[in-house]
């Protein structure tokens, strides 16, 4: 739980960071009221990222604040079923892909060759949504590519695919949340998007 100590010295940083004239106590006691379930050391951390990163003048909304908090707990909530989705999708597309390389033999004679070679990052501009996100490009580009892409359906435990996708998605997520600012990381936050 939040100590009311540290709440306020994080306030009075962030008001004075970003230029706040009006912090009064109707507001920090709304603010306080929604930022209380964080520890002190993810409410510290949050604030100092949204100091870092706000580029409006004026203090960021409690969800601001909740949505900068990079604690493991939160960051690795939600990668199960962010996994299982992609296991899902990667699977959809792999079928689609081999019954268009079936309707067009004459010209695709390799399946292999034609995922392998595909330029899965030039699906997005062509399929919008439908393509995939920078995210799933990392996890596909981090598995193996057309050549794991191809050899999905050849799995005879699905549980085993989510789990690897489980494990790229956390890797990425560690490099671009919890990683200094190695080469490796700068490399990861440009391919999924920077925070």
């Amino acid at each position: 739980m939040l100590s009311e100590i540290v709440f306020a010295k994080g306030m009075t940083f962030l008001s004075i960071a970003l230029g706040e004239k009006d912090l009064n106590d109707a507001k920090l006691d709304v603010y306080y009221a929604v930022l209380k379930e964080m520890s002190d050391e993810s409410f510290e951390k949050s604030i100092e990222r949204v100091a870092k990163t706000r580029k409006f003048k004026g203090l960021p909304t409690p969800a601001e604040i909740l949505e900068h908090d990079t604690t493991r707990d939160v960051l690795f909530a939600d990668v199960d079923k962010e996994a299982k989705a992609m296991y899902d999708k990667f699977y959809a597309e792999c079928g689609a892909m081999l019954e268009f390389c079936t309707a067009n033999r004459d010209t695709i004679p390799s399946d292999r060759e034609f995922f392998r070679n595909c330029n899965y990052a030039e699906l997005k501009t062509k399929h919008g949504d439908k393509a995939y996100t920078k995210k799933e490009l990392y996890v596909l580009n981090a598995l193996g590519g057309g050549d794991w892409l191809i050899d999905i359906k050849n799995y005879e435990n699905s549980a085993v695919v989510v789990a690897k996708i489980a494990a790229e998605i956390q890797r990425a997520i560690e490099i671009k949340y919890l990683a200094t600012n190695s080469i490796e990381s700068k490399r990861v936050k440009k391919m999924i998007g920077a925070a």
